[in-house]
């Protein structure tokens, strides 16, 4: 048993459903179940029973579960203790980040990481691609929270923290909603509601219709809530990131996955050579609980 196998356990329990655990916690849904099973598998019990996508918890779940929480808080507490006998950590980080932190699983990492090292002083600010890019480049950040396609600059580094991938959004009531996959071809004619332009994920969008031979019609430009409701009554259809949108009330609106899926990841970027802590930082993002697609 690994101590990720323990705190996704713990997870599925405070979220309520896998899905939304795997959400919360950066990791597919398929990668938490295989976590869950082989523990399972060598406690030799079953911990959950699953009436539909929610869950619940044995007679034996529930011994695991107080178990769990001790062994956690054991856990975090010794790390914490150690912290002082080891190279602590100081210095000061600047982030700048989109705000997504939330749907794919980074900030919890940001609190674990803030409680065991409290000598490095994070600063976050959300805040719009431009910006960020622009505040990136001239210091204002030491660190940003992006969308792969704006970090193209070869003075920056890249480091993967979360699969996703642009989706269809259309009402319940469209002609494609039946369709398990659609191909970007076939809305040669729909009216696209996309994110303003000034943010990436419309440039990727417009680019992705536009290497698949046409230009978009885009009748508007609004924010991802007024996107879902405008796209609920019917008003147009729309390209969003599958993890982001997932985190929104999708009331008669349907998610289609793309045949050519069109990538939309999200990375920490930096510049060349960064100090010491800005290093550790970057990697206990990138090496807390497995992100998968």
């Amino acid at each position: 048993m690994t101590i990720d196998q323990a705190e996704f356990f713990v997870a599925i329990i405070k979220y309520g459903t896998y899905y939304e655990a795997a959400e919360q916690l950066g990791i597919s849904q398929s990668s938490l179940s295989k976590q869950i099973i082989n523990l399972e598998n060598e406690l030799n019990v079953k911990l959950f029973l699953r009436q539909n996508r929610t869950v619940h918890l044995t007679e034996a779940g529930a011994v695991f579960y107080r178990h769990a929480q001790t062994l956690l808080r054991d856990y975090h507490e010794m790390r914490t203790e150690l912290s002082a006998y080891s190279e602590t950590l100081s210095g000061m980080i600047k982030m700048g980040t989109l705000p997504i932190l939330s749907q794919y699983g980074i900030t919890d990492r940001l609190r674990r990481f803030m409680k065991e090292y409290p000598k490095v002083i994070v600063e976050i600010e959300e805040i719009e691609d431009t910006e960020l890019l622009r505040g990136l480049r001239y210091g204002k950040y030491d660190l940003a929270i992006a969308r792969d396609e704006i970090i193209k600059d070869r003075v920056f580094s890249a480091t993967l923290l979360a699969h996703d991938r642009l989706v269809l959004l259309v009402s319940r009531s469209h002609s494609l909603a039946g369709k398990e996959t659609i191909t970007l071809e076939a809305l040669k004619d729909e009216p696209f509601i996309l994110m303003h332009p000034h943010i990436s994920v419309h440039d990727l969008a417009v680019s992705a219709c536009m290497a698949a031979g046409f230009s978009p019609q885009v009748i508007r430009t609004a924010r991802i809530e007024s996107i879902i409701d405008a796209v609920r009554i019917g008003e147009g259809v729309s390209l969003l990131c599958e993890k982001q949108v997932s985190a929104f009330k999708l009331d008669e609106v349907v998610l289609l996955r793309l045949d050519c899926p069109v990538e939309a990841n999200v990375v920490i970027a930096n510049r060349i050579k960064p100090p010491e802590h800005i290093r550790s930082f970057i990697k206990y993002l990138k090496t807390g609980p497995v992100i998968d697609s």
